[in-house]
């Protein structure tokens, strides 16, 4: 793993990553470049990336770290999720049924802990119970499983890597 970790840094540095997500910037010096802080709201430029060493910093906030943390910092994810995001091969395929199966049975979860919920399901015009308990056993049409595989939504909301689609 480690070894792959530092190959994804190598193939995607961190000046090109933070370009790509529109990060605008200014030469500081040799291999340093400046601009405002990404991970915070300021109106000075403080954060700094050093290409040579392919890391940041940031005066303002003090974070610092390599292009995972600043994946981590940035998205809130965890040292998996933020590889995953940075490179979704690795992340292993899911089924879409499944996936909806489980995300059903979470929020029937939710529905039996908290009876507010289902009283709001009666709100926005859902009054039978048996079909809220039994909505979880339907399968979705074969339209909206290609939809759900094509564009890897489910799968990244499911996986925690919701901020990842963009």
């Amino acid at each position: 793993m480690g070894e792959d970790v530092e190959t994804l840094k190598r193939r995607l540095p961190l000046l090109d990553y933070l370009r790509e997500h529109n990060w605008a910037s200014r030469p500081a010096g040799r291999s340093e470049f400046v601009g405002l802080c990404p991970l915070h709201d300021e109106t000075r430029p403080s954060f700094y990336v050093n290409t040579r060493k392919d890391v940041f910093y940031c005066h303002g906030c003090g974070q610092g770290g390599d292009l995972i943390r600043f994946v981590q910092l940035s998205r809130r994810l965890s040292f998996r999720q933020s590889l995953a995001c940075l490179d979704p091969q690795t992340s292993p395929e899911a089924d879409p049924v499944e996936v909806l199966e489980q995300v059903a049975a979470f929020y029937q979860q939710q529905l039996d802990n908290y009876p507010e919920a289902l009283s709001y399901l009666n709100q926005r015009g859902l009054y039978d119970r048996a079909l809220i308990r039994n909505s979880r056993s339907v399968t979705p049409p074969a339209e909206v499983c290609a939809v759900i595989s094509r564009h890897r939504a489910i799968p990244l909301i499911f996986c925690g890597k919701l901020a990842c689609s963009t």
